[in-house]
């Protein structure tokens, strides 16, 4: 599956648009060429695509649909686009409908819900978003991703989110207004923290192109207590978060990045899409709020009023980040690449043997149903060599974006066969199970035509439940051990 990308990047625009949907083309890059369209200039953001094992498309700013796609079609040189990302502001469904020819689908990222988009899908990432806002913006059909479930951060986030602890103490602050910064707010907040709060340390972070780069890193020279940093990898980025007790930033992409990383943060409005996000987040206790670019005695005032309350008051610093822990869990690339790409599924081998071992014995595993009899009363090998050379037995692995990612398993009883489900627990909490239990449904009546399947659900697994419903089964009946009885009879 190719992907095309139209995005935006730039020293006034920021990078969060083109970093949000880097993190979700990565698990899409394993199926096959992925291109980034921008009208972007300067090396430093084009290195950042190839980077990432895409090929860059330049465009030229203000061009026509039409024109812009005939460029686009050069880039990709006659090699089928099969998914089309649009995250830009400036894109509208008359810009959907000229690509649409030249694609299978249509994902649209947005956050603001002011236009039409002729969408397969909508993605607004942003905490409390409402699917229905979008009704009269998008077609009928179009499936809406809305939520900060879906919040696309970089891989890195996800596990360095281990590390992650509470913070107690105010002692550290990160500030880091994204790799543009024009209005130049990282040296305001420098400056202000220096003069009213010098015992505190700070970390900055900011890009090569930053207005007052030279400045800051002077400051950092004369005030030990500053250390400065240019284009940080999302690792080292993210390490640094982990180091600090408060941030001070805008509220777009990184401010789910301080999230899963149980990061309070203390925000700036630096652009109107980020209005409906910052208020969200000071809703759900995990940030509080400056004030805009605009009105600097406010935002003096407000700063200085919050770090004094935060360092005589640490419990109020705790409850903030103990509220933007849960917000977010880094996995959303993953969770939207599963709505978009099925899994696949194949008959087991033995090669597969030390995954399906794994598997059962994670201390975390919560299959979706018990495991089969058999492997309690025979060695793990020998329970799948059985599997494999009986008959009546079949047992499916499933794949995606290019890893196993479960089995399932179908036992002959008598007239009917019992089917067994479980996903790796890397995997889990996805929205995998489902189709790759449709999947491995079609594929074992492929072998195995009209037979009935039986499915045992203990009672109290609610989202087991909720998958075989799902899949179309019907409740039965529940048996003394406690275990609902679900049959799926063949149309």
């Amino acid at each position: 599956m190719n992907t095309l990308v139209r995005t935006i990047a730039s020293a006034d625009a920021g990078m969060g648009h083109l970093v949000r949907t880097l993190a979700l083309v990565k698990p899409l890059s394993e199926l096959g060429s992925v291109w980034v369209a921008t009208e972007t200039k300067g090396d430093e953001l084009i290195n950042r695509i190839q980077l990432a094992g895409c090929t860059h498309i330049a465009l030229e700013p203000n061009t026509m649909p039409d024109d812009e796609i005939a460029r686009i079609l050069a880039g990709t040189k006659g090699t089928p686009i099969h998914l089309v990302i649009s995250d830009h502001y400036d894109l509208d469904a008359s810009w959907h409908a000229a690509i649409r020819p030249h694609t299978q689908r249509i994902l649209a990222i947005d956050d603001l819900g002011d236009r039409p988009l002729d969408c397969d899908f909508l993605l607004d990432p942003n905490l409390g978003a409402d699917p229905s806002s979008y009704s009269v913006w998008v077609p009928q059909h179009c499936v809406r991703l809305c939520g900060a479930h879906y919040a696309l951060l970089r891989p890195a986030f996800a596990k360095l989110r281990r590390k992650a602890k509470k913070r107690t103490k105010l002692k550290r602050i990160l500030i880091s207004f994204g790799g543009g910064d024009p209005k130049n707010l990282t040296q305001w907040a420098c400056t202000r923290i220096l003069k009213d709060f010098s015992q505190l340390k700070l970390d900055v972070v900011i890009g090569p192109s930053h207005p007052s780069r030279e400045h800051l890193h002077e400051l950092a020279a004369k005030r030990h207590q500053v250390r400065v940093f240019e284009d940080l990898d999302a690792n080292a980025f993210g390490e640094l978060m982990l180091a600090a007790d408060l941030a001070i930033g805008g509220g777009g992409q990184t401010s789910w990045e301080r999230c899963a990383l149980g990061l309070p943060s203390l925000l700036v409005n630096v652009a109107d899409n980020q209005e409906s996000n910052t208020r969200a987040l000071t809703r759900a206790g995990a940030a509080l709020m400056l004030g805009t670019p605009d009105d600097q005695d406010q935002r003096n005032n407000n700063l200085h009023q919050t770090i004094a309350t935060l360092l005589h008051n640490p419990e109020a610093l705790q409850v903030l980040s103990i509220r933007a822990l849960p917000l977010v869990d880094g996995r959303g690339p993953l969770r939207v690449a599963a709505r978009l790409v099925a899994p696949t599924v194949r008959l087991a081998t033995r090669d597969d043997s030390e995954s399906l071992w794994l598997w059962a014995n994670d201390p975390s595993a919560t299959a979706k149903d018990s495991q089969p009899a058999d492997t309690q009363k025979m060695s793990h090998e020998e329970w799948l060599q059985d599997v494999l050379t009986t008959t009546d037995k079949h047992l499916f692995m499933g794949e995606w974006v290019g890893q196993t990612v479960g089995s399932c398993q179908f036992d002959m009883r008598g007239e009917e066969a019992k089917v067994s489900l479980m996903l790796a627990p890397a995997y889990r909490g996805l929205g995998l199970s489902t189709p790759l239990l449709r999947a491995s449904i079609n594929a074992f009546w492929e072998k195995r035509p009209n037979v009935p399947l039986v499915a045992h659900v203990p009672t109290m697994s609610i989202e087991a439940l909720r998958l075989y419903t799902a899949c179309g089964f019907e409740p039965v009946r529940s048996d003394e051990n406690e275990m609902h009885r679900f049959v799926l009879t063949p149309e």
